[in-house]
């Protein structure tokens, strides 16, 4: 007989992936270096990666269009650790030059920890501007 309580574990965190793969906002989770560990849907569309590509050794500061420059991402981590490393706003004018209607992405960033306290790396919440997607 299964146990119901992890069950119950496994169905919360399939609704959660569910949801941030599905969401109308682009999530992606990196190392502190930009490496990607993480990426839903969205941001796979909007950086030309496949929905069952796998992210090993693909850093954000490599994806074409970029949006993220290596010395932005310094920025980004600099903001993140004068806000003693809980959250960073950040903002980027026209990131995907692919996409003109997107005129900027909105989005705080968060560090990431495991259970034993060890940082693991962060997860980003973009919004897109405008609202639009095409």
């Amino acid at each position: 007989m299964k146990n119901i309580k992890s069950l119950q574990k496994n169905s919360d965190a399939d609704l959660l992936h569910h949801v941030i793969d599905y969401c109308e906002q682009d999530i992606f989770a990196t190392l502190m270096d930009g490496t990607l560990v993480f990426a839903n849907r969205l941001f796979r569309k909007h950086h030309a990666l496949g929905e069952t590509q796998s992210l090993e050794g693909i850093n954000i500061c490599q994806l074409e269009p970029r949006p993220e420059t290596e010395k932005h991402w310094r920025m980004m981590m600099q903001k993140l650790e004068e806000a003693d490393g809980k959250q960073a706003k950040f903002s980027l004018s026209h990131p995907l030059p692919d996409s003109p209607h997107i005129l900027a992405y909105e989005g705080y960033i968060f560090k990431v920890t495991a259970d034993d306290g060890v940082e693991t790396g962060n997860c980003t919440l973009c919004r897109l501007a405008d609202g639009a997607d095409s």
